[in-house]
């Protein structure tokens, strides 16, 4: 982008879209975003040496991302869906993982799968652990 007096304000040189995977994590798509941020650059460079290079004003309205602190890492079982922990542990993957408590100890998640309760009883089942009343729609396992 194009500098001015702002953070993170000026003109768009170029930009690229990218769909996120079901069950892609942080690192997967960095690894995607370096190929493609270097493709990018090479046609910027290209277009700012020829004096081409188009401007196109960012928009009003865009999020900022909040900085990632430790306390975000922690899984609330309780209050939180299979899915929602599922993006939890792939947001987390590799900066700090995920994690849980139990028995005192801290238990780290790199990777974990959200089932419906049809599956996550089959599941169960297979391992003899008995099924309680469910706390979501979803289980997590």
């Amino acid at each position: 982008m194009y500098m001015n007096e702002k953070m993170d304000e000026g003109d768009i040189i170029f930009q690229e879209r990218t769909a996120i995977g079901e069950e892609e994590t942080t690192g997967e798509l960095w690894e995607r975003l370096e190929e493609m941020g270097a493709n990018l650059l090479v046609k910027t460079l290209k277009e700012i040496e020829n004096e081409t290079a188009p401007r196109t004003p960012q928009g009003r309205f865009f999020t900022i991302a909040p900085m990632l602190k430790k306390e975000i890492a922690k899984i609330d079982f309780e209050k939180n869906t299979a899915n929602q922990i599922k993006n939890k542990v792939r947001g987390l993957n590799p900066i700090m993982g995920a994690y849980a408590m139990y028995e005192e100890k801290k238990i780290k998640f790199w990777k974990v799968q959200a089932l419906d309760d049809e599956n996550a009883g089959e599941i169960m089942k297979k391992n003899g652990i008995e099924k309680t009343k469910p706390r979501t729609n979803n289980t997590f396992k």
